[in-house]
């Protein structure tokens, strides 16, 4: 009797539990039929696959009834959860610009002007950044904002808080712990963070925080997370995989491939357990993978294509699941138009978070053109030294704009190295490195210590401190020391070699134009002290100069590349005039004007290039002469090896990318034809020297992380011929 009353108490508390539980994410209503699940599995651009499968299933009229994703299969599912159908995942995914958007980094025409000036200098980005704990190295190698970007813009109908059960179809992204190595079924929140969680590949990207939980890639707990359905309450399964056996191992492998092979197998093994708890009337689909990659998102269309094959393949498993399915969920009611006019700055930086939201300038219509929002949110990125920023609409009242700050912390490395070489004893080389305090204070200034070690060697301390409303007025104090080697050639005779100092200090003023130029005034003071190494004309042994002054600089600068640019202009014109003491006393002006312009021809791109430089001094000496020579400086000749103080150069470059520009991991490789000419004027010796150079040559080139390497050769009036590498900028 006692048992019997004790078996009574269970049943019944757990019926009054089942009865106040609340309800399955799936309808779970078996009396009007059986609900389904899909289920996605992770794999990249592999993912297009399991779009043309939605296609195959959407026209046989299967229904679903919950989806569950990992990885990029949670953005699939995420998307196809929040209303978009086969057709539209199939737009996305072959028209976003995907090598942009998993590159993470800003634009460069998004870019401050001051910002591309020192970015051109070609020091690599952030290596590594340190503080009181030692040196810290990056979580990954990729920032996830493009990605985010991406998500808000095609997610801006769905609130940032939000429970997954209220979509149109309930829906999980599945994540990993790596706290516990579990995995971890995201079910409400911020639907664009629990897609960026599920797919934060370990190394590629850093690992996203929700909730306290440090979240990577889903694939690595359950890459098909049938589990997950079953607990939302699916009673059939429609599994869409592009799961990747692992190959056998082979005692060459590197590093990094030992490494990767480690992944897969902890991929597969978690995928056996899940597919093993499939049952009979489920159905898994797998897709011909042959010709595609995880990175192969230019190849959209064959997936597309293999996806729908091998889904119409299982034509009568589908149609019998439809049999038994319950019918459709209802229709949602429209989303409402979010257009909130409050803005929350979560801001876990030090620059101050109301001028934040100046300089991001927010406004409720920026929300009706999402690359506004976009362009804006990348501006701020490259005048902050964020990690991300990203705007998110939580309610129909509030916006909030987030801003991460860098992983890396506020004391910041770079390093960076030139080099040329024309294999006839002409050389130079440099090793780059700077130390940046970034930002130094609330108001987004900066310190900057760069030096170089080579041929040519250089110290420069910088401050930068912008004012002002938005920040948009700036100060710049600078002090620098640089020392280099200039040799004077004049009509094919090296007449002299000089080994030259230059200290100088100087402060400018100025203010941003948008993100396109620059507005400057600034004063400068410089010692220059030149001795002759060697010369065939009688020259002082050395001499010192003194000299002070004011200069004026207007910039614009709307390149897309530094290098092989194929939007924007890029233009530049300075004055300075400088008062000298000693005995060498006068006064020195000097101009400098330049403008880069690219236009598309067909395939190719021609890049016009004009530059004129002047010095009109009243005693001429070595302290203040002018240099050309290297490659698109006149290539057909050494590194510096034209001096003047007056000349006009201008080019017309022919370039062509020559491997695909759409593929996720592609190393750019450019073949390139230049002519240049130049009118060259000395007034250093007297009595005035003027003279004309030509040169035409042809180039290989590639970009790397530490700049632009070219592999090329010229030809030049005078005999002059050179076969030359160049890395980096010119010196």
């Amino acid at each position: 009797m006692a048992r019997s009353l004790h078996s009574s108490i269970i049943v019944g508390a757990l019926l009054a539990l089942w009865w106040a539980a609340p309800a399955l994410a799936c309808d779970d209503q078996d009396e009007d039929g059986m609900d389904v699940g899909l289920v996605l599995s992770g794999g990249g651009a592999l993912a297009t696959t399991q779009i043309g499968a939605l296609t195959a299933i959407e026209r046989l009229g299967v229904p679903i009834h919950c989806v569950v994703g990992a990885s990029m299969g949670s953005v699939v599912g995420a998307l196809y959860a929040a209303g978009y159908d086969a057709d539209m995942l199939r737009a996305v995914f072959r028209d976003s610009r995907w090598p942009e958007v998993f590159s993470g980094r800003v634009g460069r025409r998004d870019e401050p002007y001051l910002r591309k000036e020192q970015d051109d200098l070609y020091l690599s980005g952030y290596i590594a950044g340190f503080d009181r704990n030692g040196l810290r190295l990056p979580a990954g190698f990729r920032s996830m904002s493009g990605l985010q970007s991406l998500y808000r813009q095609l997610l801006d109908h769905v609130p940032a808080a939000q429970d997954f059960d209220r979509l149109p179809i309930p829906y999980r992204a599945v994540a990993m712990d790596l706290s516990t190595g579990e995995a971890v079924a995201l079910g409400e929140g911020d639907l664009v963070e629990a897609m960026l969680a599920s797919m934060a590949v370990p190394g590629v990207f850093s690992p996203r925080n929700i909730e306290g939980r440090t979240l990577v890639d889903g694939g690595l707990a359950a890459q098909l997370p049938v589990h997950v359905a079953h607990a939302m309450g699916a009673d059939l399964i429609i599994a869409l995989d592009t799961t990747v056996e692992p190959p056998a191992a082979e005692d060459s492998w590197s590093v990094g491939q030992v490494s990767q092979q480690l992944i897969r197998i902890t991929v597969w093994r978690n995928w056996q357990d899940q597919e093993r708890q499939l049952g009979p009337r489920d159905v898994l689909i797998r897709p011909d993978l042959t010709g595609l990659t995880t990175s192969s998102f230019e190849r959209a269309e064959d997936g597309f294509d293999s996806g729908e094959r091998e889904a119409l393949r299982y034509q009568e498993q589908l149609l019998a699941i439809k049999r038994l399915a319950a019918p459709p969920l209802p229709p949602r009611p429209p989303a409402q138009d979010l257009r909130p006019k409050t803005l929350l700055v979560e801001n876990r930086s030090v620059i101050d978070g109301a001028l934040i939201a100046k300089r991001f300038d927010y406004r409720p219509d920026d929300l009706d053109d999402p690359e506004a929002v976009h362009r804006k949110l990348r501006n701020l990125a490259s005048f902050g030294p964020f990690g991300e920023t990203d705007l998110a609409v939580l309610d129909a009242e509030t916006a909030m704009l987030r801003v991460e700050p860098l992983g890396l912390g506020r004391n910041l490395l770079n390093v960076g190295l030139r080099a040329s070489n024309n294999f006839d004893g002409d050389s130079q080389s440099a090793i780059l490195g700077r130390y940046s305090r970034r930002p130094f204070g609330p108001t987004g200034s900066e310190l900057r210590v760069s030096g170089q070690v080579g041929t040519d060697l250089g110290i420069t301390a910088e401050f930068y401190q912008p004012f002002g409303e938005e920040s948009r007025f700036f100060m710049i104090p600078a002090l620098g020391y640089r020392a280099e080697t200039l040799t004077l050639e004049l009509a094919e005779t090296r007449l002299g070699e000089f080994w030259q100092e230059t200290g100088e200090a100087r402060l400018r003023f100025g203010r941003e134009l948008g993100h396109w130029g620059v507005l400057a005034v600034e004063g400068i003071f410089e010692t220059v002290r030149a001795r002759t190494e060697l010369a065939v004309v009688e020259l002082p042994r050395t001499e010192t100069e003194d000299q002070a002054g004011v200069g004026v600089l207007f910039g614009i600068d709307t390149l897309d590349q530094a290098e092989w640019p194929v939007l924007g202009i890029q233009l530049r014109a300075s004055a300075q005039r400088l008062e000298q003491f000693g005995d060498n006393g006068g006064t020195a002006n000097r101009y400098q004007v330049k403008a880069v312009k690219p236009f598309q021809l067909g395939p190719a791109s021609v890049l016009l290039r004009a530059e004129a430089q002047s010095l009109d001094y009243d005693e001429g000496n070595i302290s203040t002469i002018l240099q050309l020579g290297g490659f698109r400086q006149l290539s057909a000749f050494a590194e510096k090896s034209l001096l003047s103080d007056g000349y006009k150069l201008g080019s017309v470059e022919v370039f062509r990318r020559l491997n695909p520009s759409d593929a996720l991991v592609s190393v750019p490789l450019y073949l390139g034809v230049l002519a240049e000419y130049a009118d060259v004027e000395l007034d250093l010796l007297g009595p005035a020297f003027s003279d004309e150079y030509y040169s035409v040559g042809g180039y290989l080139g590639t970009d790397t992380v530490l700049g632009p390497l070219f592999l090329g050769t010229a030809f030049g009036n005078g005999g002059n011929h050179s076969v030359f590498v160049h890395f980096g900028r010119s010196f």
